[in-house]
Order: C-alpha cells, then sequence, then structure tokens
C-alpha cells in the first residue's frame, strides 16, 4: 500500500552557524488526505445531485412518451416498409438517451444497500454469461481463476452485478479480435477485516499514464464513442458503499489489470432495503 508522509526537519546549529543535525519528525497523513479527497468528492456530487434532478424532470417523461409512441409507430409500419429503419433507429437513440439520464440519477442519488447472501463463484459466472454474445462476436475466451470454496459475501448483488459488468465491458472494448480476458478471484484480509478481491485483466489497449489518476471522475471518458464516462464513477461509489476499495492498473500497449475488494460483511452502518 502506498502512504502518504508528511516530514519536516528542523536543522540544529553551533554556536558558529554551523549545522551540527537536523531534527524533525514524520507524520503518516494518508488517512488525512483520503477524507479531504472524499469530502471534496461529496461536495461534487452533491451538486450534481441538483443538475441530475433537473434533468430527470425535464427529460424522463418526454423520453417515455416518445419511447412509446415510436415502438406503436413500428407495429403499424409493414416490414418492407422504407420508413421501418429510420424509426428503429430513433427509437434505439431515445432508449439510448433514456439509459443516459437514469445512469445520471442513479450517479448522484445512489441507491441504499439491499445486503444479501453472494456465492462469489456462482456471481461471478452468471455475470460474465450475460455478456456472451460479444464474447463469441470477439473470439474471446474467458479464463477463470474463482475457487468454489471462497466463502459467501454480504453484499449487494444487483449492485456488485453492475460494477462486475462494468468492469468486464471496458476490458471487452479494450481489447482486439482474438484478445484475452482473465477473471479472478481469492480470500483476501485487509486491516484485520476478511474479504474477496476480484480482478479483471485483459491484454487491450491500455490507459495512458496521464489518463489513469482520472479514470474514476465523472464523464470522463478515454476515447469511448457512446460511453457517458460514469461507468467506473458509479462502479467506485457502490464499492465504497461496501466498504471496499476499487483500483485500476494499466500499461499503455500492454493491457489493463481492474482490482476491486470488498470486505465479506456489510459496513455497520449499512442497511437492508
Amino acid at each position: 500500500a502506498v502512504r502518504k508522509i508528511l516530514s519536516r526537519a528542523i536543522p540544529i546549529r553551533d554556536a558558529a552557524g554551523d549545522v551540527l543535525l537536523y531534527q524533525g519528525f514524520n507524520v503518516d497523513i494518508t488517512a488525512r488526505e483520503k477524507t479531504q479527497e472524499r469530502l471534496s468528492r461529496e461536495h461534487r456530487l452533491a451538486t450534481l445531485g441538483q443538475v441530475a434532478a433537473g434533468i430527470a424532470h425535464e427529460m424522463r417523461n418526454p423520453l417515455v412518451g416518445m419511447g412509446s409512441n415510436l415502438t406503436a409507430f413500428l407495429e403499424d409500419v409493414a416490414a418492407n416498409d422504407s420508413r421501418r429503419e429510420d424509426l428503429s433507429l430513433v427509437l434505439h437513440e431515445v432508449q439510448r438517451l433514456d439509459r443516459i439520464v437514469n445512469q445520471v440519477v442513479e450517479f448522484a442519488r445512489p441507491r441504499p444497500l439491499c445486503i444479501g447472501p453472494v456465492t462469489p463463484v456462482t456471481f461471478i459466472h452468471e455475470t460474465v454469461a450475460t455478456l456472451r454474445e460479444v464474447l463469441t462476436q470477439k473470439g474471446i475466451k474467458v479464463d477463470y481463476d474463482v475457487p468454489e470454496t471462497l466463502p459467501e459475501l454480504q453484499a449487494d448483488r444487483d449492485q456488485l452485478k453492475q460494477v462486475l459488468l462494468n468492469l468486464v465491458q471496458n476490458a471487452l472494448e479494450a481489447v482486439g479480435q482474438d484478445g484475452k480476458l482473465h477473471v479472478g478471484a481469492r480470500e483476501e484480509s485487509r486491516e484485520d477485516r476478511r474479504g474477496l478481491a476480484i480482478t479483471v485483466k485483459d491484454n487491450g489497449v491500455g490507459i495512458l499514464a496521464a489518463d489513469l489518476p482520472h479514470v474514476f471522475e465523472p464523464f470522463f471518458t478515454t476515447g469511448k464513442r457512446r460511453g457517458t464516462g460514469l461507468g467506473l464513477a458509479l462502479s467506485r461509489n457502490i464499492v465504497e458503499e461496501h466498504g471496499g476499495h476499487i483500483h485500476l492498473a494499466s500499461e499503455l500497449g500492454k493491457g489493463t489489470v481492474a482490482s476491486l475488494w470488498l470486505p465479506l460483511g456489510p459496513q455497520p452502518s449499512s442497511t437492508d432495503a
């Protein structure tokens, strides 16, 4: 683990003014830095929440109405009608806008955790299996290292699925045809707490060193054509709500490793919804 240390040193001089030695101290300020970073992020989230509420109010109802009407129009249009393709395209884009609005709202106003038992090996395999079609299209085989003996998690299954799906989808976008994907899990204790570490590793294009510190910031993207830049920000919020940590390591041209750690039990403040 990386620690941040504040160092101070004062010279001790003799009568002639020459330095005899230095007296100083080192203070571990890691916790303080993390607290300041979190407070700053929470302030930005509060502001974003107000904006998201306005967006949701102004856009949700019109989008739902447009989607319903377009669906009805499509049902009345013959399969060989030249207008059908255009209507389908417009409906697809309306649905995409609706997903973006919902994602912004979800980021700004996170759902309370609904804690329950999660079996890691079943959860991981079932989650990745939902992307089977994309894996097949790109010719990607997933290599698993997830022991069946791993202990059960107490967590929000649906929200964790959202996190893992986002990490795997990011990996799939980064790799080319016949790329490689590795998903692993192991029990790992941190700060005297038993937990589960999950890693998603790809051999894709990687992330620029200058971009890596910003990947968890809201609306930051690294060149995705259709992304909102909220996937990793949402994932971090969910993981931290569980009392865990998430981290990305990457090397340009060689790939990326996404790692998340979750305590086996919920945070003391978490309550079932």
